[in-house]
């Protein structure tokens, strides 16, 4: 098991993780109390893996409980362990829950599916959501840093075979991405190419 101890986005909690390849467990110490005992979120069981963020007066639970490809929850501070865990994403066999990371006013969910990762926007409260659009067919992305807790911005890195690495923040009230740096290439024209991506079905039914 790895050991990892970290601050909450919004400040308020210390997480103390423990986590192998298949289990974790997670216990919460409230930052405005730094010496009182850790609590325990859930206990560790043998292919149970789970984090969380926190937000508000909820903690929002990334579990495999359901599934290989997680879900996500909703506990109260007050009683965060599984027993008060509700339901706000079922498991989706066709897309993996990668990520939560959770904001004043929304959440960041790093989805992967189809061979690619998505970003999607849910807002607090309410639970409305919405994709990040992504210009091209086939990229790679990535969160950025996002430190700050209260924001109205996303940041994410970006980069495909036709675009160099970028760095852009999504503007969420106006769903739209802004790019802030882009790597140079000498001699190098992107209007000159362009990305597609093709699938096919394999003998075995699968798409490739």
């Amino acid at each position: 098991f790895e050991v990892e101890v970290e601050r909450s986005r919004s400040g308020a909690w210390i997480f103390l993780s423990a986590a192998s390849h298949t289990t974790s467990e997670v216990r919460l110490i409230d930052a405005a109390a730094p010496r009182a005992a850790p609590r325990l979120v859930e206990p560790r069981e043998a292919g149970h893996e789970y984090d969380l963020d926190h937000s508000g007066d909820s903690f929002y639970v990334r579990s495999n409980a359901a599934g290989r490809n997680f879900a996500l929850y909703r506990a109260p501070v007050a009683a965060p362990g599984r027993a008060s865990w509700q339901l706000l994403r079922a498991h989706d066999p066709g897309a993996q829950l990668v990520a939560v990371q959770a904001f004043a006013k929304h959440l960041v969910l790093t989805e992967r599916a189809a061979a690619l990762t998505r970003f999607r926007i849910v807002e607090l409260p309410g639970g409305a959501d919405h994709l990040v659009a992504m210009p091209e067919s086939a990229y790679a992305a990535q969160p950025g840093p996002n430190e700050e807790f209260d924001t109205p911005l996303f940041r994410y890195l970006y980069e495909s075979p036709t675009t160099p690495d970028s760095v852009l923040d999504y503007r969420i009230a106006e769903r739209r991405s802004e790019l802030l740096k882009r790597d140079q290439v000498p001699g190098y024209d992107g209007t000159r190419y362009e990305v597609a991506r093709i699938e096919a079905t394999a003998g075995d039914g699968t798409l490739v």
